[in-house]
Order: C-alpha cells, then sequence, then structure tokens
C-alpha cells in the first residue's frame, strides 16, 4: 500500500508516446495480433480527475501509414503531433513530447502530467516539471521501461498490469489498427496467457 494518494481535484494531461507504447505491445510475447484500447487506457489512469488535455506524438510517416489511427485517437480526445522521420530514425518526437510537458507545467495548465512512455530521455524533462511544483506519472509496458524513469517518477502504472489490451483476429492491416465497437464483453488478453502459462507448468 502506497502512502501517495490521488486528488480527485487534480487537472491531468495525458502526453502519448505512441511509438513507445506500440513497441512494447508488440514486444509482449503472445500479443502479436493484438491492439490497444486507448481509451480505456487513459481513462484508466485519470481515475476519475479532470482532464486539462491530451496530446499523442509520432512521426508523420506512421500516422499516415496507419490509415485510421489518427482519425482514432482524435475522436476519443487527444490532439495529434507529428514528427518525421529521417535515416529511419523518428526525429522532433521526444523532443516535442519533452517541450509540451515542460511549457504547459510553465503555463501552469495542468497539476499532474501522465506521460505514456518508458523511455529514459524524459528524466531531465520529469525534473523540470517537478521542479515546477507539479507530479509526473509514467505508464508503460515494463520490459521497454527505463527503471530510472520509474525512479524519478511520483507513479508509475505497469500497463502489462491493466486489461487495456484485446485480441484482434489476424486480418488485413487496415482492419487491425483500432478497437472495434463490440458487443461482446472484453477479453483481459494478458490474464488470458497468464492462465495459459499456469495451465503448461510454466512460470
Amino acid at each position: 500500500m502506497s502512502f501517495r494518494t490521488t486528488d480527485k481535484e487534480d487537472r491531468v494531461m495525458i502526453f502519448l508516446d505512441l511509438a513507445n507504447i506500440s513497441f512494447g505491445l508488440s514486444d509482449h510475447e503472445g500479443l502479436e495480433n493484438s491492439t490497444i484500447d486507448h481509451e480505456l487506457l487513459a481513462t484508466t489512469l485519470i481515475d476519475g480527475r479532470k482532464v486539462a488535455g491530451a496530446m499523442a506524438f509520432d512521426t508523420i510517416q506512421y500516422f499516415n501509414s496507419k490509415g485510421l489511427m489518427a482519425k482514432y485517437l482524435s475522436e476519443i480526445g487527444y490532439k495529434i503531433v507529428y514528427g518525421h522521420m529521417e535515416d529511419d530514425r523518428q526525429k522532433e518526437v521526444d523532443v516535442s513530447i519533452a517541450t509540451e510537458m515542460i511549457m504547459h507545467a510553465v503555463r501552469d495548465h495542468y497539476d499532474v502530467a501522465i506521460l505514456i512512455s518508458g523511455d529514459r530521455d524524459f528524466i531531465h524533462a520529469i525534473n523540470a516539471v517537478q521542479s515546477l511544483g507539479k507530479k509526473v506519472e509514467v505508464a508503460s509496458f515494463s520490459m521497454c521501461t527505463s527503471s530510472a524513469l520509474t525512479r524519478v517518477s511520483d507513479k508509475y502504472v505497469d500497463v502489462g498490469a491493466l486489461p487495456i489490451v484485446d485480441y484482434c483476429v489476424p486480418c488485413a492491416k487496415e482492419t487491425c489498427e483500432v478497437p472495434k465497437e463490440t458487443d461482446e464483453e472484453f477479453t483481459d488478453v494478458f490474464a488470458l496467457i497468464k492462465a495459459e502459462k499456469e495451465c503448461q507448468g510454466v512460470e
């Protein structure tokens, strides 16, 4: 049990590093044909607090290749911020995230920043935001998260422990990019994988 409490009056702003969270999903054994329910993920992390804003970051090439992803994120409340690819590397994305976190902290637009990323490059930005009297919560898949990042954060959430991933039947790429509305009960894929391993006697 943590002595830290959540103030429901806090204003929160989400900064989503889409490449990092997408890599965490694809690198997770058994989730090759799965998709993240970003609306449920955001709602879970917000935890009933006031939403001051939400921003999703990736390259314009990524969003162009994924078709419906930018539309999906925009519809659930994210502002899309584009970087670009150069020499097969992301450019401007991490800098944009760090800049937006600090700029909105300086302007007192939020009390708590929720950084959805495990990249240690954000440590200095987190320190700067905290020096302004703000809190920073980090959420990511644990296996692609810097331990140093979790130590400097005010709270860390392992996304792999949350029921925010649903299995997608292998199909054409365009139809597997975003969660589909369905009347069926949500399937917690992480729980299914854990149960399967337990049945097989795998730790």
